[in-house]
């Protein structure tokens, strides 16, 4: 597990944790701290929470473990591909910890804050978090602190939803220690006004931040938690296609409605969001037929393509496939599927595609498929074409810069080189943005040193 970042500074790191060997400290947070550690008996890493003694020590402070417990229990019948799992739990020097799986990834805010991603990487990985939230939620278990830090994209492009079972045993605690349960700016209007929270509390705060990765912003803010209260309370958020007016109609619609003051007038549950969040993103064909998004892990295949896709060359949709997967992640492949369904020619396949790419991805897949002898590598080379003669980047040198930045930030490295060489005027420009999308100071750096050589 990744947990949001936090200064460790001044902590004192123990030596173990009941059978578990601390070999170094991930973070820390106002419930506790997080460790790296090592289970001696199954022979795998793990990551440890532990909570904050001063949180049990008042009279409540037993009521408050048993319900701890409980929910931990609970939510570690939860198992799901984009769910952190929960090993274990115990006690250790009178203070509970949570023994979980360790997740090798990096939280979503470290991505959001050197780029806005595209639409369907964005629906994408809201996506997973719904359906993680779907299973969640069936067993009854509320998360209440839906936000980037707690959203992890993995290497292989999956997403874990961190801290779960944990946000909801927070209320007494947190509430005699005067702060709110949730992270403000994800906060739905019935956590600031205290009223009781189900479900629909975590889809507004889903509705939060599929707002903004597709907008680069949140729907509201505020100079301190007063005024961001009064907003949330009060205002109507802004229609997403004034931020970005490359998104859908249908897709705003969506957001928005996830958004809604009223529990009520939200979606019901978070499969419903997720049919509405794909109809937004690709509209149904005439069939009207939806199909809510499902990630399966990479090694399930992906479902035969429909009758209608033996109009195409089987083996140019397999590389449509494939060139746009490395632009938008795994959804890519139901958008192909379900445009081959209506596509007439390759013309309108292109056109139906576009409903869900920029223009300049548009022109780029054109290029990419114009020619049915095209290589694997064509993408690449039409990306450099689709500049528009202000830069010209070799594909060879595309994917050895996309290899490399993937070292540091994993594999949404893959949409950024993309992005950042159709907005480029030059080699600096382009190694600068990609530099951004690095977090760490000292590995921008040492990214830009080689990509000067």
């Amino acid at each position: 597990m990744h947990p949001a970042p936090a200064s460790t500074s001044g902590l004192q790191r123990p030596e173990r944790i009941g059978k578990y060997r601390i070999d170094g400290m991930l973070g820390a947070g106002a419930m506790g701290v997080v460790y790296r550690a090592y289970d001696p008996i199954i022979e795998r890493d793990v990551a440890i929470k532990t909570v904050r003694t001063e949180l049990l020590a008042d009279e409540e402070g037993h009521a408050w473990r048993q319900r701890f417990e409980q929910e931990v229990r609970v939510a570690a019948r939860c198992l799901h591909p984009n769910l952190v799992t929960i090993f274990d739990c115990g006690e250790e020097q009178g203070a509970p910890y949570i023994v979980m799986e360790y997740v090798k990834g990096r939280p979503l805010h470290d991505y959001r804050r050197a780029t806005n991603l595209c639409l369907a990487a964005s629906v994408h990985i809201v996506a997973q978090v719904l359906d993680a939230l779907r299973v969640a939620h069936a067993a009854g278990i509320v998360h209440r602190d839906i936000k980037p830090g707690n959203v992890l994209l993995l290497d292989d492009a999956r997403v874990k939803l961190a801290d779960f079972g944990i946000a909801k045993v927070q209320s007494t605690a947190f509430t005699r220690h005067g702060a709110m349960i949730g992270t403000p700016n994800y906060m739905a209007p019935e956590q600031f006004s205290g009223e009781p929270l189900d479900a629909r509390c975590d889809l507004y705060a889903t509705g939060v931040l599929l707002f903004e990765l597709i907008t680069g912003q949140r729907p509201f803010s505020g100079q301190c938690d007063a005024e961001l209260m009064y907003r949330v309370l009060k205002e109507a958020p802004p229609n997403p296609v004034e931020l970005n007016p490359e998104i859908p109609p249908a897709l705003a619609a969506c957001v928005l409605r996830a958004l809604a003051k009223e529990p009520e007038k939200r979606f019901p549950d978070a499969r419903a969001f997720a049919t509405a969040l794909t109809a937004g993103l690709a509209p149904a064909h005439e069939t009207g037929t939806v199909v809510a998004p499902r990630p399966r892990a990479p090694a399930v295949a992906a479902p035969e393509p429909s009758p209608a896709a033996s109009r195409f060359d089987p083996a140019l949709i397999e590389r449509i496939e494939r060139q746009l997967t490395e632009r938008i992640g795994p959804i890519a492949r139901t958008l192909v599927r379900r445009a081959t369904a209506s596509a007439r020619n390759l013309d309108d396949l292109c056109q139906t595609l576009g409903k869900t790419l920029s223009d300049s991805e548009l022109a780029a897949l054109k290029r990419a498929v114009s020619n049915t002898r095209t290589s694997a590598t064509g993408l690449n080379a039409s990306i450099a074409a689709a500049s528009h003669g202000r830069l010209r980047i070799e594909p060879e040198q595309l994917t050895a810069t996309q290899r490399s930045l993937a070292s540091y930030i994993g594999p949404i490295a893959q949409v950024l080189v993309h992005q950042a060489a159709l907005a480029a005027t030059s080699m600096e420009d382009f190694y600068q943005r990609l530099a951004a999308a690095i977090p760490d100071v000292r590995e921008r750096n040492a990214f830009l040193r080689e990509r000067a050589r």
